[in-house]
């Protein structure tokens, strides 16, 4: 059975726990794996909660440039005001586009694409767009409509040349208890 989820779509809907939680996991992951890039892009970044907190956990992280990439350009928007109110707008660039259409222009030989949304973005070309060697995180789940079954299910859907982390975490969002699935690995 297939659920909606029930975290609203609303800049305070975008700050529930389950939904902290999981992007808190795949930065710890990621971190043991590499914590240092040139230019990241956050794919289905809403408000850019991601990179708020990659910016906030700046001992944990550093980077030149993130992209926040989204097609709601007042979610980009209202991010954005967030990050420059708390001073770390200098290096997030909102870009509203569609994910499946990005050419990566401004990817390094160090830059790390993250697709958090994998629910939300349909098809494969965001992941076929990504130069080889690209490192890229990418987070699932299951219990919503578009969702996965399985972190198998995850990893078929978006296959990777190299696999550095790949597991499963619980979580509960406001209506039920879910299944995030992440894999962090190599074009």
């Amino acid at each position: 059975m297939r659920i909606q989820e029930i975290s609203p779509n609303t800049h305070q809907g975008s700050w529930t726990s389950d939904l902290v939680l999981s992007k808190l996991w795949a930065l710890v992951e990621l971190k043991k794996i590499k914590n240092k890039f040139d230019t990241v892009y956050i794919l289905g970044s809403w408000y850019g909660n991601t990179s708020i907190l990659m910016s906030l956990l700046k001992k944990q992280f550093s980077f030149d440039h993130i992209v926040n990439v989204d097609l709601d350009k007042e979610a980009l928007k209202k991010g954005q005001n967030i990050a420059k109110d708390l001073d770390i707008d200098k290096k997030i660039e909102p870009m509203s586009a569609d994910a499946n259409k990005l050419d990566y222009r401004q990817l390094g030989k160090d830059g790390l694409v993250m697709n958090l949304s994998a629910v939300d973005i349909k098809g494969t070309a965001w992941l076929e767009n990504i130069p080889k060697d690209t490192l890229v995180l990418i987070q699932g789940r299951d219990q919503v409509k578009g969702g996965f079954d399985s972190l198998e299910s995850l990893e078929n859907a978006y296959p990777l040349s190299q696999v550095f982390y790949s597991g499963v975490k619980r979580f509960k969002d406001p209506e039920t208890d879910f299944n995030a699935f992440l894999i962090i690995g190599k074009k």
